[in-house]
C-alpha cells in the first residue's frame, strides 16, 4: 500500500522546525520543494506564495485528514541583514 501525500501544512511545519531547510528554501526552493513528498500541484501552490490559496489547500487536506493535531500559525519573512 503506498503511502499518503505529505500535506502542505506537514511541510510548513517542517520548514518552521528546521532553520537549515528554511533556509535551504530561501535559496533553492525548488530542490527543497522536490524532496518535499509534495505532489507536483502542492509544489505549485507552495511556490504561488499566495497566502488565500496556502490556506484554503491546508483547510481541504485536513478537512479530509483522519486527525489534526494542534493549529500552528507560521510567519515567515526574509532573513535580515546585521547592520553595518
Amino acid at each position: 500500500m503506498a503511502a499518503p501525500p505529505k500535506l502542505i501544512g506537514e511541510f510548513l511545519l517542517e520548514l518552521n522546525s528546521s532553520t537549515r531547510k528554511l533556509k535551504r528554501f530561501f535559496e533553492d526552493p525548488d530542490a527543497v520543494l522536490a524532496e518535499s513528498g509534495l505532489t507536483p500541484k502542492q509544489q505549485r501552490i507552495v511556490k504561488s506564495g499566495n497566502l488565500r490559496r496556502i490556506r484554503d489547500e491546508i483547510r481541504k487536506e485536513y478537512g479530509s485528514a483522519e486527525f489534526l493535531l494542534y493549529p500552528v500559525q507560521m510567519h515567515v519573512g526574509h532573513p535580515r541583514k546585521p547592520p553595518g
